[in-house]
């Protein structure tokens, strides 16, 4: 199981369409329909007993509390890739994340 603190967001106004992330001190950017993806072709593999559980990413905020986080998934409606949580309301951590800045090589 990987853990995926996301640092920033890629987003237009309201709509994110991306976020940037830390993973093992790497930081590195994925664009929320590739995270969709991605979750739905493991779960099908986990379901079909292909992968197991623990190598399934994990995608989470940290709260302004000592060691407190949100796990977040990313959902599809109509044509638009939207974060969401099952373990809190999110929406003023998103608010808070900075602008996501591309890194020129």
């Amino acid at each position: 199981m990987s853990l995926r603190i996301i640092t920033s967001l890629n987003r237009k106004g309201s709509e994110i369409f991306g976020i940037g992330i830390n993973e093992y001190g790497k930081n590195s950017y994925l664009d929320l329909k590739d995270v969709y993806e991605n979750q739905a072709r493991i779960f099908d593999d986990i379901k079909h007993g292909k992968k197991d559980k623990s190598e399934k990413p994990i995608y989470v905020l940290w709260t302004d509390e000592e060691f407190g986080y949100f796990m977040v998934h990313v959902d599809r409606k109509d044509d638009k890739y939207e974060l969401h949580s099952r373990t809190g309301n999110i929406d003023h951590l998103l608010a808070n994340l900075p602008d996501y800045k591309m890194q020129i090589a």
